[in-house]
């Protein structure tokens, strides 16, 4: 078995069986598919699963995890819960995980109908999808991605303007809905300031809600995301009058899958306040288009890079481009990322302001990608002169006893 105890978490037995029930899907999809990407599951049973259970993914909890690395996944619509831990849970977009090379999805529930991936086998009662658009983790891009400004709150927009980048021509994989009416139950308004809106309930104790409806317009997969200043607001939302879980919280704020509707239908999602105050931004409400999806992904996987993992920490490859490229990693830059390309070192850049990538000309390359922590070399320097010092002070030490022993024996 691979488990192992996080925090004493596993001190509970349902929740040691709970995780032992995904080993047997993960030795399957092991077994059947040894390429190099990621994996996810549609749920959260702990904070640190891939890590846990040895498997590539996307969740991660740590305190020493760089804030860009955060900050990236959450504008990419997954939860970031305090700058500490990135949250996958139901996965923001299928062109998030087209993006980020997530091929294969675990989940308890029917994803098929939300991002059209193929059911590949069920064990232990858990789903196992394979998803058809997901990126190699390196790619070729053209140079416009350096231009690509990640600012801003409406991330839906950012994922267009990032695939945009990637292809160095107009992309749209969402597409926004405009005809959303907002209406407000039992809250004023007390001030404002450019980012969001502070509210008060006028009946302190009594319910209230801000309520959207969103007249359809295409019938196709319909995704929102809501923004805020503040965390741990406990808000409840429902989806035509259905309970969806609590958002605003350290374990749900990201972008969610609200259905699939008929154009002419009104959807109405409501956002419950728990508390006497809410901190509310913007409502933003996009349809997922699968087929534009589709098609730049099969854009970009025609011109394809090979990516063999060497050991955790060495990544070698090929690839052939027909004119002067950027060879994007979606792995997080680090300076610690040494890079070279037909055996000679290349300079690697920061894009998307977390994302690794390389400058390459046109043609048939080799790429190797070595791992080595700041302050090795430093470090190494520092060991030999240590136990080079401990060996000088020792010998003299051990002769000046050795004298004492002959002269006591005469």
């Amino acid at each position: 078995q691979t488990m192992t105890r996080e925090l004493g978490h596993l001190r509970q037995q349902s929740h040691v069986e709970s995780l032992q029930s995904l080993e047997p899907a993960l030795d399957y999809i092991r077994e059947t598919d040894d390429g190099f990407y990621r994996i996810e599951q549609s749920y959260q049973s702990a904070q640190n699963l891939p890590m846990m259970l040895q498997y590539p993914g996307l969740s991660h909890f740590s305190s020493a995890e760089k804030p860009e690395v955060m900050t990236f996944l959450e504008k990419m619509g997954l939860k970031n819960c305090y700058g500490i831990w990135s949250c996958y849970n139901f996965g923001s977009t299928a062109g998030t995980d087209a993006l980020l090379g997530v091929r294969k999805i675990m989940s308890p529930q029917p994803l098929n109908h939300i991002k059209g991936y193929p059911l590949v086998e069920q064990i232990n009662g858990v789903s196992i999808y394979d998803n058809p658009n997901a990126l190699p983790i390196a790619m070729l891009a053209e140079d416009t991605v350096r231009q690509v400004s990640m600012e801003g709150d409406d991330y839906f927009a950012l994922h267009n303007a990032l695939w945009s980048g990637i292809r160095g021509e107009q992309i749209e994989v969402v597409q926004k809905e405009e005809n959303v009416q907002v209406s407000f139950a039992n809250l004023q308004e007390l001030y404002a300031d450019p980012v969001s809106t502070y509210y008060e309930k006028t009946e302190e104790g009594a319910p209230a809600s801000v309520r959207f409806e969103v007249t359809i317009s295409q019938e196709k997969p319909l995704y929102a995301y809501f923004t805020s200043q503040v965390d741990d607001q406990d808000v409840f939302i429902s989806v035509n009058g259905v309970d969806r879980g609590i958002y605003f919280n350290a374990y749900r704020w990201d972008m969610f899958y609200l259905g699939t509707y008929s154009p002419g239908e009104i959807v109405t999602v409501e956002m419950h306040v728990s508390k006497n105050e809410l901190d509310f931004g913007q409502g933003y409400f996009y349809y997922e288009d699968l087929e534009n999806l589709s098609q730049v992904s099969d854009t970009i996987r025609q011109m394809p890079v090979t990516l063999e993992k060497q050991s955790g920490s060495r990544l070698s490859g090929n690839f052939t481009a027909e004119e002067d490229k950027l060879l994007l990693f979606t792995i997080p830059y680090d300076a610690g990322w040494k890079v070279k390309v037909d055996g000679k070192s290349a300079a690697a850049e920061v894009v998307l302001d977390c994302l690794l990538a390389v400058p390459v000309t046109a043609g048939t390359h080799s790429f190797e990608l070595r791992f080595i922590p700041e302050g090795t070399a430093a470090g190494c320097v520092l060991l030999i002169t240590a136990l080079l010092w401990t060996g000088y002070l020792t010998v003299p030490h051990e002769k000046k006893n050795i004298r004492k022993q002959n002269q006591s024996v005469r």
